[in-house]
């Protein structure tokens, strides 16, 4: 069975802490010096972190992009670099966080700090040269998911010529802009701009990522972060988008999946940072033998590298026209997704971020039972990610508004059954069932039962909605329990779910909970 992400619970090389209590390190990009080694350039805040007061170190790595000294001080002000070598010198992208007279946030600003790379067999070391402030809004409008035109972040650079670098600008939509950093001259200029196809992605909007790396003849390979509300916080993935090395640098193939996924169960706030959300960024990437290792922040608090295999990427990578789907809406045309299923009518609010829950934990694979399916918002997520469906639905008018739903995405009843009132998953569900989603309280454990040879022979993961009413709940529980399940509720947002994990399988879901 095919799941995904890759990282699940194990496989991070993580940073060890530099002066812990005192400093947090995270988002980190990487560059190959003249001299063959290689320099991390990261982000440094203090502990605990003040939003908006980041710096920007610098320290080797060796091969694995794990370092080999301590960091040193580069920039007194600045997050989120990206860096570009071009000939000896090195060209550092970064934001610095605007504020206004009164020291409240405002915006942020692109800029740029040139070095001179001076190498000698004991090391590296960067020269300061230049700086320049970049303008905002080069394009003449703000980018979708900008709060204000006064945002500007994440631009992806890449060297196209020995005095121009070329940056990503936008994914969605796909505008890459020319930069001239001739030496010679005392300004930087953008001196042509091009657009191609949007990246419209799944797993929210697709934001920054590496500077590209080569990816075959006369191609880019840059890997991509995106974040969506998932359960109780928001959640960031990784993806990857392959583009043609040269202008207009359309985009190619971008991966169907995520490659990775931020561990759900630790989250910004253990680093003093307080919003809820479990946070992967992609800042820094080289090739090897074996793939691509990637160099990430993590929980906007730590560093962490993580290689992504030839293979796995190679599974997921497919040419962008195959991506362009029809969008989830939640009936004011406010889009929920970029690509995957149309809903007619609005979802209830916790519909979606649950539908993306099952998503994310239940992964790829043979069959799934939605037991009070509602409109669809869970059947329509994981259809396209599994081979068969069953969703039950027991109410004749939300029954008609699924079967609607299902049917203007093109799918039958030989991909998603549906049922009115059934006492028997068992008689009705696929021949087998990967995910359980059951929202039939207080019926819950009459449904369980029902659905006890399907539990027995699948081990599926369930997600199920309590009744508040302990009296109720307990019975189902202790049924669960009996057949080795561990039951938990998790969710702030969403209290009355509770999830049920097979005991024999616990430990691949110890990156969640």
């Amino acid at each position: 069975m095919q799941r995904w992400p890759l990282n699940r619970h194990a496989g991070w090389d993580v940073w060890p802490h530099f002066d812990p209590g005192r400093w947090i390190d995270f988002n980190p990009c990487v560059v190959r010096l003249p001299s063959g080694r290689l320099l991390a350039l990261l982000r440094r805040d203090a502990c605990p972190p003040v939003p908006g007061k980041g710096t920007v170190w610098q320290v080797p790595v060796d091969e694995a992009l794990q370092p080999t000294g301590t960091p040193a001080p580069l920039l007194a002000r600045g997050e989120d670099p990206r860096a570009v070598v071009l000939g000896t010198r090195l060209l550092l992208f970064y934001c610095v966080i605007d504020r206004d007279a009164e020291d409240r946030v405002c915006g942020s600003t692109m800029m740029l700090s040139e070095y001179e790379i001076d190498s000698t067999p004991a090391g590296d070391t960067l020269r300061p040269v230049a700086g320049f402030q970049l303008p905002k809004n080069p394009i003449g409008a703000a980018r979708p998911g900008d709060t204000a035109a006064a945002w500007e972040k994440n631009w992806v650079p890449f060297a196209v010529s020995p005095t121009a670098v070329a940056l990503i600008y936008s994914h969605e939509p796909w505008q890459v802009l020319v930069l001239d950093c001739n030496p010679a001259a005392s300004t930087r200029r953008f001196s042509a701009s091009h657009a191609g196809p949007a990246l419209r992605w799944r797993y929210g909007q697709v934001r920054g990522g590496t500077p590209p790396v080569p990816f075959g003849p006369g191609r880019w390979i840059t890997f991509f972060h995106s974040s969506q509300v998932v359960g109780s916080r928001k959640v960031y993935f990784v993806g990857a988008c392959v583009f043609g090395q040269e202008a207009p640098f359309q985009p190619l193939l971008v991966t169907r999946d995520p490659l990775l996924a931020a561990p759900y169960r630790s989250g910004a706030h253990r680093f003093g940072w307080r919003f809820a959300g479990s946070v992967l960024f992609p800042l820094g990437a080289q090739p090897g033998e074996a793939g691509y290792r990637l160099l990430c922040g993590i929980d906007d608090g730590e560093i962490g590298s993580f290689l992504v295999g030839h293979d796995a990427l190679a599974d997921r990578l497919e040419h962008i026209d195959a991506l362009a789907g029809l969008e989830l809406s939640d009936g004011d045309g406010q889009r929920l997704q970029t690509a995957g299923p149309v809903l007619l009518g609005r979802p209830a609010a916790e519909s979606w971020p649950l539908a993306r829950l099952l998503e994310l934990l239940g992964g790829r694979g043979r069959g799934f039972v939605d037991y009070g399916a509602g409109d669809g918002v869970a059947s329509l997520t994981l259809a396209d990610g599994f081979a068969h469906g069953l969703a039950v639905e027991p109410d004749a008018a939300r029954r008609r508004t699924l079967q609607r739903n299902l049917a203007v995405n093109g799918l039958g009843p030989a991909h998603v059954q549906v049922h009115g009132p059934i006492d028997s998953i068992d008689a009705a569900a696929p021949v087998a069932v990967d995910v359980m989603r059951i929202d039939a309280a207080p019926r819950l454990a009459a449904v369980l039962q029902g659905a006890a040879a399907t539990i027995a022979r699948d081990r599926p993961l369930l997600l199920m909605r309590l009744s508040g009413d302990e009296a109720l709940d307990t019975p189902a529980l202790a049924w669960l329990d009996a057949q080795a399940y561990d039951s938990q509720r998790l969710l702030a947002h969403h209290p009355l779910w509770c999830l049920a994990l097979p005991r024999e399988r616990r430990a691949a879901w110890a990156w969640f909970c």
